[in-house]
């Protein structure tokens, strides 16, 4: 199999240092004014203990035994976007960054995507971070948060709508030796470095 090229879509993730037996859990965190929120049932409000920060256990005692604990975020009243991290993507991250293994799976040049050669030796590596070997599985993963192979015929229809787009300012604009410099970036970009090399 060839090297694939994996774009790595922009997502906030906060990193946080855990153990590796830690990471298999999902990690959520909330912001500090869910924390101590009072929820209401039939119109009554329900008083919690006041807790640290970064506790989010509640007592027993503090909520009806008849009634689960509601969530911290639908308890509020301001609702407040949650980070979720999962063990999938830390994993991963620590993948990208271990330099022992950067023959199989790292960065890329522009550091927007990353680049796994899925060999044997991969397959080897893989159960240094998660519970299985199957290459297949490691790819579902990938695909399930939004990562995709990128194809030469992806970078092709990538590098059309460049030029279209390209093409439409030029018609349209005056300074158009701005946009013929942006254009060579464009097309540039899309060459491998290798062969940009005069000899």
């Amino acid at each position: 199999m060839g090297t694939r090229i994996v774009p790595v879509p922009a997502l906030a993730i906060t990193m946080s240092s855990t153990s590796t037996s830690a990471l298999d859990a999902m990690d959520v965190t909330s912001s500090p004014s869910t924390l101590n929120a009072e929820p209401e049932t039939n119109g009554k409000s329900i008083s919690r203990p006041n807790h640290a920060p970064g506790n989010d256990q509640v007592p027993c005692a503090a909520l009806p035994s008849n009634m689960p604990a509601p969530p911290s975020a639908t308890s509020s009243t301001v609702h407040q976007p949650k980070i979720v991290q999962t063990a999938f993507i830390h994993k991963l991250y620590n993948m990208l960054e271990d330099s022992s293994i950067q023959h199989l799976i790292s960065w890329s040049s522009n550091a927007e995507s990353f680049v796994m050669s899925p060999t044997a030796d991969f397959s080897k590596v893989l159960s240094q971070y998660f519970k299985h070997t199957n290459i297949s599985s490691f790819v579902r993963q990938l695909n399930m948060y939004g990562f995709h192979k990128d194809t030469v015929e992806g970078r092709l229809a990538n590098l059309e709508h460049t030029l279209y787009d390209v093409s439409a300012r030029l018609q349209r604009s005056e300074e158009s030796a701005h946009y013929m410099h942006e254009l060579s970036r464009a097309v540039l970009s899309f060459l491998p470095p290798d062969s940009l090399s005069t000899d």
